[in-house]
């Protein structure tokens, strides 16, 4: 037991506190780094009880000291930090306010997302996750990574990731009065999920969320359900207007359900479905590019994403905006009552690059240049354009641009083509069945179509095969 209110400094050891098979409990700490150390330490069977107030705080953010490490571990380590209602634990001024290493089976909880806070701002980083932890899982609590000068929540992206990383009741606070200089929250985790839990991010470079799900096609079942996520303020630089909300690469199927996705001043794009192209060669000798991750599919139900304040369309200067951008091998599909749009007509809801298109390489991380992919060994079935596939919801996509209107077309599960139809709240309430969907007739066959959801305008665009009935026509 840490006796209430004590406050201590510590100088001249390599970790403040080690818990191994106990708990640590108690409320009022102040805990001081005197020197540049980890305060607490877990290990298997390392648990913090908190049921007040706690404060740890660093000695030199630039030094590589913690606040609290989860140690790598054998099967089952098991720890625990738990918070009680109306409670924050703060690890500010370290280089990194949480850092795992290969933690197993390890729970960070509280008792709600409005009550229980981890505050890991002002750090370097705010919470460093290991590729080799196992089992992760943060349940009904805050993790605020605001104001962090590298990244909110940082993963090496290396040959590894973490085998199930769970977030179920959180909510994931960035907000940043200066951009993140790298990626504002990183995940390389498959399974991953997002659960019943809401994401703030506010001020980065280069991108908001980035979510690497590859290393393992056998790593199924990732998601987000019921959460909502806001992206804002994600430019690039004046050189590469290359800010996206979300960077997603996975190589198989990806859900997103019931949820609300928004994005505002992102340049480029709200959802940016990477093939993570690597690029070869030199400038003397030329470039080439190859799909590094193919085979993912982005599934989206019962879902509203949207996007405002985004870059106009502008092929020659290599800045062009769509609510989603889908690079080659990779696959998009808006299912039952999504609906998808942007605050500017003129701009696409989707966009899937061609494999004819070439790659916007920057030579030097500086020199603009456009690199060929080489695609010879991409699979037929995923070397073609036809990558956006609707079966259900409404896509607002005006854009009558011809660089976009050659990239924005979706298709069904057949792969036929399809066109936009454009229903008024009225007409749509004289067509619909008692249960809200739509039935579609098509020479002579009928399907159900759920759009629930409209658009900002109130309208419901709809994508049917051309010569498709309405329940009577429209």
């Amino acid at each position: 037991m840490f006796e209430p209110g004590a406050s201590l400094t510590l100088t001249g050891y390599t970790n403040g506190f080690v818990v191994q098979n106990a708990t640590l409990s108690g409320s009022g700490w102040v805990i001081n780094d005197g020197d540049g150390m980890d305060l607490i330490r877990l290990k298997t069977g390392g648990q913090l009880d908190i049921t007040g107030d706690v404060d740890l705080n660093g000695f030199n953010k630039n030094t590589s000291s913690r606040g609290i490490v989860l140690e790598s571990t054998a099967a089952n380590g098991g720890q625990q930090i738990t918070l009680a209602a109306n409670t924050t634990l703060a690890a500010n001024a370290f280089y990194r306010g949480l850092e795992t290493g290969g933690a197993k089976d390890y729970t960070i909880s509280g008792a709600g997302m409005d009550s229980s806070t981890f505050d890991f701002k002002n750090n370097t980083v705010g919470m460093a996750l290991s590729y080799f932890d196992e089992n992760a899982n943060y349940e009904d609590c805050k993790l605020d990574v605001s104001n962090c000068v590298e990244n909110g929540i940082f993963m090496r992206q290396d040959n590894a990731a973490i085998w199930g990383l769970n977030f179920d009741g959180v909510n994931i606070h960035c907000v940043n009065s200066t951009d993140t200089s790298g990626i504002a929250i990183r995940f390389h985790a498959g399974p991953f999920r997002f659960d019943n839990s809401v994401m703030t991010i506010d001020g980065s470079t280069t991108t908001g969320l980035w979510i690497y799900d590859g290393w393992d096609a056998t790593r199924t079942g990732s998601g987000i359900s019921n959460s909502t996520i806001t992206v804002k303020n994600v430019e690039g630089n004046a050189l590469q207007y290359n800010g996206k909300a979300i960077t997603m690469a996975i190589c198989h199927d990806w859900i997103i359900d019931g949820s609300t996705i928004a994005v505002d001043n992102c340049g480029y794009a709200g959802i940016n479905l990477s093939n993570d192209t690597r690029v070869s060669g030199s400038f003397f000798e030329g470039y080439t590019a190859v799909p590094g991750m193919v085979g993912g599919k982005l599934i989206i139900t019962d879902s509203n994403v949207h996007s405002s304040n985004m870059l106009e369309i502008n092929p020659s200067a290599r800045s062009a905006s769509a609510l989603f951008t889908v690079q080659v091998g990779q696959f998009l599909e808006f299912g039952d009552d999504v609906t998808a749009y942007s605050d500017k007509d003129s701009l696409p809801i989707v966009m899937c690059a061609k494999g004819t298109d070439p790659y916007p390489h920057f030579a030097g991380g500086f020199l603009p240049t456009s690199v060929e992919y080489d695609l010879s060994d991409l699979a037929a079935n995923l070397n073609t354009d036809l990558r956006f596939i609707m079966t259900g919801g409404s896509s607002k996509d005006l854009a009558i641009h011809e660089y976009a209107v050659l990239r924005n077309k979706p298709v069904d599960e057949d792969g036929t083509d399809l066109s936009m139809v454009t229903l008024t709240e009225e007409q749509y309430n004289n067509l619909k069945n008692a249960d809200g969907t739509l039935t579609i007739t098509v020479s002579g066959e009928s399907y159900t179509y759920h759009v629930s959801r409209a658009a900002d305008d109130g309208n419901r665009y709809i994508w049917v095969p051309d010569g498709a009935v309405i329940d009577g026509g429209v």
